[in-house]
């Protein structure tokens, strides 16, 4: 049964930091939502459209075929963290033309 638990936790995890991005949703918020916890996982989001093998284990995670701790291992958590902590600039964007100067 601590298996069965482990996956019936990262399904209600995954759905909670879905649903209680937002500030409407009542209910009891799991704990770190609103601080780290998000930024995690809005850093992961936008890294996913950057970059395929971390889009491919977010839905591997999230179709339960990996478990959750795989979204904060090591060099991956490390990785996420250094995107949250890197200030960005609309001024460091490319031109969106895409030619180089």
């Amino acid at each position: 049964m601590p298996k069965a638990a482990e996956i019936v936790d990262a399904a209600r995890t995954l759905a909670a930091n879905a649903d209680f991005a937002y500030a409407k949703p009542t209910g009891k918020r799991m704990p770190n939502l609103d601080g780290e916890g998000s930024r995690y996982f809005a850093a992961l989001e936008e890294w996913c459209a950057e970059d395929i093998g971390i889009h491919l284990l977010t839905v591997e995670v999230f179709n339960l075929v990996k478990p959750l701790s795989a979204l904060f291992d090591g060099p991956l958590r490390d990785r996420i963290s250094e995107r949250i902590l890197r200030p960005t600039s609309k001024s460091e964007a490319p031109a969106s033309d895409g030619r180089a100067e």
